[in-house]
């Protein structure tokens, strides 16, 4: 039930945007700059999954852009994939367009093409130009010293409340037996990038989790030199990079996106070989890699090796490495003494390449690759997981491609993992008429399918055992108003942890967007996800139910002027679990304010939000994205009830120096802890402050 001081927080919503649009300047026609769909994708990958995110990569992805705009008049269609903001419908209108009418003169002259709208200009403008030669600066040492950019970051960030994993150890053997935490409450991390033009990047990155210790430096380091150019040798990475190809069921290592309100992106575009900028401290690769391109073919080598986070069975007498695991850490987390026990015990080492066929308007890929581990892969028997992954090595291989004809793109990739087991995906994208797109895609993954590399487009967070039908419809019924729909139909047919049985789920989910103007966007969005779980009844065979989830959502993103911005929120969710007569529902809703300012002639800027939550449970948590310091992402979830506020300062201090301060807080008022183990919290806030320096010059 909505407070009083939700009203209130509703009303003040309403009278912000009204004064707003009193404040307007008549002459003031930039665009808004905010990455609205980069952001609810964002939002869906913080939702599968407990463990922090680093977005780094897709950041500095485009980041790159901001710096080196992508000029669409002269740019291939493989290049226009690589921006990653585009569809493969709206690729194909475009070099359409160009070819036939020519070269635009201005970026709004989009909205005369094909599946182009004000919204999806706004959210390229940034990253695009119709302008300039493209010339790269020669390379020379000359150059390298003279024209290249060097940026440095440092961040501290802390918890101000502890919680019992800072208590003071009343004996060594709580520490020996991780009940404490062995480092400080402190997270640092220091970053360097050097960049020249659009060819050269190098850096490296050291980064110490709370609770971490500090003895021996930082507990990750990471670094990369990445070279890249239009000869023979396309692409060069050495150090720490990402890899995918096709559409990712045999080998794809960065963040992925599958079901988003962009319902035509279902396609995996071709950015393929990127730097590892990101502190996901066991999702990446790490040794060399080249992209090497002869006509019509490009061949792309790799070999990674590097020590992965594990839970040992069994360790070898003499050399006391481990000869057995049961499982992979993904935390990044060495926090404790068992944590750090578990820390880089297992060597895992990836060797093999793609061989790709590009002309006009196919590309042809094959990918084969082999992985073998220092130690034997056995987990621990359940029924659930008696078809996955177990030994040493294994082999995979692929065959993906994509084929444009007229207004249709047909893609997918058929994958085989050593023990024979099939994943496959196919898909089409189709152009209707000027207005209308649709998307659709069908997978299918063996339950006996094993690629620990793999991403591809799924309901769950493997890549086997599903199966599922996914149909998507985007219509511009005006240029400023678009409506997209998506229904995604899925089933699993062996059993999964926790669910005793074959099952069968279901998604919906309808976006409407209006951009009236270049400063205004509204959208409304409705979810609904029904699948089967495991009832609270122990049977001689346990029962499925259904799990309904409910989520509607409605923002307002206001531009005022170049000094003020301001954005909008109400969501509200419902969770239902039990049979057709015993229906168990919880309810939950979110009002959110956000505003984003700069003092007029001053060297300040400062961005705020304040919010309002109640969850009946955490089967209603929802899922906000914040601003947040460079190299640091903020996607929290919110249940029960209470408040969440932040404010957050950038300083200009002088040419080259940015500082940036964060101080956010929630506060539960009917709590008297929260959170879990090492990391529950006596009392009823959690405050996180944090401080970031940028030098760039």
């Amino acid at each position: 039930m909505i407070t009083r001081y939700g009203y209130l927080l509703i009303t003040s919503c309403f009278v912000a945007l009204f004064l707003a649009s009193e404040l307007i300047v008549a002459q003031d026609t930039l665009p808004l700059v905010d990455d609205y769909f980069i952001q609810d994708k964002l939002e869906t990958i913080g939702s599968q999954t407990d463990n922090p995110i680093d977005y780094s990569t897709l950041i500095d992805h485009l980041n790159h852009y901001i710096d080196h705009p992508l000029n669409i008049n002269t740019a291939s269609r493989e290049e226009l994939q690589e921006l990653g903001l585009l569809n493969e419908v709206q690729i194909m209108a475009l070099l359409n367009h160009i070819k036939q009418l020519g070269k635009l003169i201005e970026v709004y002259e989009l909205q005369s093409i094909d599946g182009f709208n004000l919204e999806t200009i706004l959210l390229i403008l940034p990253y695009i130009t119709v302008v300039g030669n493209g010339n790269q600066v020669p390379i020379s040492l000359k150059n390298i010293f003279t024209k290249g950019k060097h940026e440095y970051y440092a961040l501290g960030r802390k918890i101000l409340e502890p919680s019992i994993g800072y208590t003071l150890p009343i004996t060594q053997g709580q520490l020996d037996s991780s009940k404490k935490f062995l480092g400080s409450p402190y997270k640092i991390l220091m970053k360097y990038r050097y960049t020249f033009s659009d060819q050269i990047t190098f850096g490296f990155t050291g980064e110490k989790d709370a609770g971490e210790p500090f003895k021996h430096g930082f507990d990750f380091n990471s670094a990369y030199l990445f070279y890249r150019s239009k000869g023979i040798v396309k692409t060069l990475a050495v150090g720490d990079y990402q890899l995918g190809f096709g559409q990712g069921l045999c080998l794809s290592s960065g963040l992925t996106f599958s079901k988003t309100g962009d319902v035509l992106s279902i396609k995996k575009m071709s950015r393929e070989l990127l730097p590892n900028t990101a502190i996901n401290e066991n999702a990446f690769m790490r040794g060399i890699v080249a992209t090497i391109a002869f006509h019509h073919f490009e061949f792309t080598p790799f070999y990674s090796y590097h020590k992965l986070d594990g839970n040992a069975t069994s360790v070898d007498t003499l050399t006391q490495e481990a000869s057995a695991f049961s499982s992979l850490g993904t935390s990044g987390y060495h926090r404790t003494y068992n944590e750090l026990k578990n820390k880089h015990i297992i060597g895992e080492a990836l060797y093999g390449g793609h061989l790709a066929y590009n002309v006009d308007k196919l590309n042809i890929g094959i990918t084969s690759y082999h992985t073998k581990f220092d130690a034997d892969f056995i987990k621990n028997y359940k029924l659930y997981n008696q078809f996955e992954f177990t030994g040493k090595t294994n082999n995979n291989y692929s065959l993906d491609y994509s084929y444009s004809f007229k207004n249709y793109n047909f893609f997918g990739e058929l994958a085989r993992s050593g023990n024979g087991g099939i994943a496959s995906l196919n898909g089409i994208l189709i152009s209707v008429d000027s207005r209308t797109s649709i998307s659709i895609l069908h997978r299918k993954y063996q339950k006996d399918y094993q690629a620990l590399q793999s991403n591809g487009f799924a309901e769950s967070s493997g890549t086997n055992n599903e199966e599922g039908i996914y149909i998507g419809i985007s219509s511009n019924l005006t240029k400023n108003l678009v409506i997209s729909a998506y229904y995604d139909e899925f089933s699993f047919p062996w059993l999964k942890y926790l669910i005793p049985a074959p099952s069968v789920g279901s998604e919906f989910l309808t976006h409407i967007s209006c951009t009236p103007n270049k400063k205004l966007q509204l959208a409304i969005r409705y979810k609904k996800t029904l699948c089967q779980v495991q009832s609270g009844y122990y049977f001689p065979i346990i029962p499925l139910v259904k799990r309904m989830y409910d989520d509607f959502r409605w923002t307002a993103h206001y531009k005022v002027s170049t000094t003020l911005r301001v954005a909008s929120r109400v969501e509200m969710s419902q969770f239902a679990r039990g049979d057709e007569v015993n229906i168990i529902p919880s309810f939950g809703y979110l009002i959110s304010q956000d505003v984003v300012f700069k003092l007029p002639k001053s060297k300040l800027s400062f961005s705020l939000s304040y919010a309002l939550f109640d969850g009946d449970s955490y089967y209603t948590r929802m899922y906000c994205y914040e601003d947040d310091l460079p190299n640091s992402f903020s996607v929290p979830s919110f249940y029960g009830q209470g408040t969440r506020c932040y404010l957050m300062m950038q300083y200009h201090l002088m040419h080259g120096i940015n500082i940036w301060l964060r101080y956010a807080q929630t506060y539960y008022p009917n709590m008297i802890a929260f959170g879990t183990g090492l990391d529950m919290i006596y009392g009823n806030a959690k405050t996180d402050v944090a401080a970031e320096v940028k030098i760039s010059f």
